[in-house]
């Protein structure tokens, strides 16, 4: 499956408490950056890891396995953005139940407030959002809301006929190129995957700020554009 998560050791305390309660051994095994896979035999020794930059974790896999029932939980979060969060269980068809359901809270505990982002198409975004202005405005002049009216010819409406139409022009110009930035920038403002580990917390921490101005920054910028695409829209119906 896919989601974007930020997994904290807040919420893998609590589930490796419930899968202990179900007597599994929990363990962990850490892909990092510098292509060094790192195990760790216990939560407590995976939260002692710095995860520092030069080695942060990319992916993070939890094994838990009952000595005395046929019982195993394999889970495994990936910074990928597709099928990230990888799920197997065996066991019961009642211990699976039970284990599926505190999988499925966490999933719900660890997904971010911008989750909806991290897979946003922003040009397209912008495009529709031009597309839709301009058969508005469309709809208007044939229906006879604004304009309707017919001016002599002249060098001045000549003029800003021409003006109106560079304008509508940059007005499909600049989404395509605001978009291109943005989603060039997603990746890491909007990860898919965050493992907030050690050194990792910070970094998730100090970009929380950055991620808010970004998202308030595109509104005020799109609703900006919007306005002004219609200003001017009218004054050269």
């Amino acid at each position: 499956m896919t989601q974007p998560f930020v997994l904290t050791p807040t919420e893998l305390t609590k589930l490796c408490e419930n899968l202990e309660n179900l007597a599994l051994n929990v363990e962990f095994e850490a892909k990092c950056k510098d292509n060094i896979k790192r195990k760790f035999p216990s939560l407590n020794e995976l939260l002692k890891f710095e995860n520092p930059p030069k080695r942060d974790i990319l992916k993070l896999s939890l094994w838990g396995r009952s000595k005395e029932r046929d019982l195993r939980v394999w889970l495994e979060f990936d910074k990928d953005t597709s099928s990230n969060v990888l799920i197997s269980i065996d066991g019961s068809e009642e211990e699976t139940i039970v284990i599926n359901d505190l999988i499925e809270e966490l999933l719900s505990a660890v997904k971010p407030w911008y989750g909806f982002l991290t897979k946003t198409d922003y040009t397209l975004m912008l495009l529709t959002g031009v597309l839709v202005l301009f058969l508005g405005v469309a709809l208007a002049i044939a229906l006879g809301i604004i304009g309707g009216t017919d001016k002599p010819s002249s060098p001045e409406t000549v003029r800003s006929s021409i003006v109106g139409q560079l304008i509508a022009i940059a007005f499909v110009i600049a989404p395509l190129v605001f978009g291109y930035f943005l989603n060039r920038i997603r990746a890491n403002v909007f990860p898919m995957g965050v493992f907030a580990i050690g050194q990792g917390a910070k970094r998730h921490t100090d970009k929380e700020l950055f991620r808010t101005l970004v998202v308030v920054g595109f509104f005020v910028s799109l609703a900006a554009s919007v306005i002004v695409s219609l200003i001017f829209l009218l004054w050269t119906a």
